[in-house]
């Protein structure tokens, strides 16, 4: 048992501050992320995605029906336009192709004169396949 402690409990103590350092650089992301967003929503998409490809760009559309705000305000279904750069050969990503559950990084924007909407607030990121870890860790990063 004295081996145990000798050499065990050093380790898991060492160990610690590395783990608290990963989680720092995580928030940061995340902090990055919710600064460049004036709504942030978890949801389930309820129309489309609907995609279309120009020029190596893909814009996509879809109604979701909001179940947990974390950034923002909003209620309800609301309409997202999304865009995404990619090589001609690449295929689209899967939460880009099919009905589910996302997380969104959203701005106030204007998909269509008449209808208003929103738009993602970057092209890279603002669509997530849903993590139940990742929202709880954007709420907690946004509530500090």
């Amino acid at each position: 048992m004295a081996i145990f402690y000798r050499f065990c409990v050093p380790i898991v103590v060492l160990c610690l501050p590395m783990a608290a350092a990963r989680a720092d650089d995580g928030d940061d992301t995340l902090r990055y992320y919710l600064s460049k967003s004036s709504l942030v929503v978890s949801g389930k998409i309820v129309e489309g995605p609907r995609a279309r490809i120009l020029s190596g760009v893909i814009y996509v559309s879809l109604k979701l029906k909001v179940t947990k705000v974390i950034k923002g305000e909003a209620d309800g279904d609301i309409l997202v336009g999304l865009t995404r750069y990619r090589s001609k050969d690449e295929p689209l990503p899967e939460v880009m192709k099919k009905p589910g559950s996302v997380i969104l990084f959203l701005n106030k924007g204007k998909l269509n004169p008449e209808i208003g909407g929103w738009v993602g607030a970057d092209p890279w990121f603002a669509i997530q396949p849903y993590n139940s870890v990742l929202e709880r860790s954007l709420a907690r990063v946004h509530a500090e």
